[in-house]
């Protein structure tokens, strides 16, 4: 039990739900305080506002979709799975899970309507998706539709989206508790440089990742220099990439892990 409320410096541990075992695991992409996860930013964004209809979809499409239960049951072929064939008037598909619970099993029960969104692949008895993300959408459990893009967060074994899309939130809670935390985590910074250079088109619709990456650190007169190379790229290739130069307090450029 917390002797005080956490703020934006305490362990991890001090938010509900994170213990020693989950704690470990975010340490190794070095997150240890709440104000870690305030600068844990998304590998991309992805569009889950729109249902697809279950008779349109196709191998390769990785969507958003909503269906009824028409039957669970865990199977035994080479490998224990949990198979979930859900249907919405237009077509079926089976959600599969290698790695379940009995709380899991029990909400895939017969005539309740869940969403799930994941990538659609071709299975043995038909279209599939392997441990995609789901919702019951029935009575109390009722999900409301996304309205805006949906984070996707770099992550490790063990980690599912939705435990880090609850840990930011939690985190973002924190700081609207102690806002005036928050300036001693944002040093001054100066802008030296930046370098942009477009290369593969991007269309309507197409999705960018962006990545960054530590160049290069150094000290000049006090101020720590910090190089980063950035990247962003589509199906297609690389659509822009380029570098920037910033200037740091010498104090906050150990701070800089990638």
């Amino acid at each position: 039990m917390q002797d005080h409320e956490p703020n934006l410096r305490s362990a991890l541990t001090a938010l509900k739900g994170v213990g020693p075992a989950l704690a470990a695991k975010l340490e190794r992409l070095n997150l240890y305080r709440i104000e870690d996860l305030l600068f844990l930013l998304p590998l991309r964004y992805e569009d889950r506002s729109n249902l697809v209809p279950i008779g349109s979809l196709k191998a390769g499409d990785r969507c958003l979709m909503e269906g009824e239960v028409l039957l669970a049951e865990t199977v035994f072929r080479g490998r224990r799975s949990l198979l979930v064939r859900i249907s919405d008037g237009t077509g079926q598909i089976t959600l599969r899970y290698f790695y379940f619970s009995r709380q899991q099993q029990s909400q895939f029960v017969a005539g309740a309507r869940v969403s799930a969104f994941g990538d659609v692949r071709a299975g043995s008895g038909g279209l599939e998706m392997v441990h995609p993300e789901y919702h019951r959408v029935d009575g109390e459990n009722e999900q409301d539709m996304e309205e805006s893009l949906t984070p996707i967060y770099p992550t490790t074994e063990g980690m599912h989206q939705l435990s880090w899309r609850g840990m930011t939130d939690k985190a973002l809670v924190v700081l609207a508790e102690h806002p005036q935390g928050l300036p001693d985590l944002l040093p001054e910074a100066l802008l030296r440089s930046l370098e942009i250079r477009l290369g593969a088109p991007n269309y309507p619709h197409d999705t960018v990742t962006m990545s960054g990456s530590v160049l290069s650190k150094r000290s000049e007169e006090g101020r720590g220099v910090i190089e980063l190379g950035l990247r962003g790229y589509n199906r297609i290739g690389d659509h822009v990439t380029g570098s920037v130069v910033i200037e740091l307090p010498a104090r906050s450029v150990g701070r800089v892990q990638r």
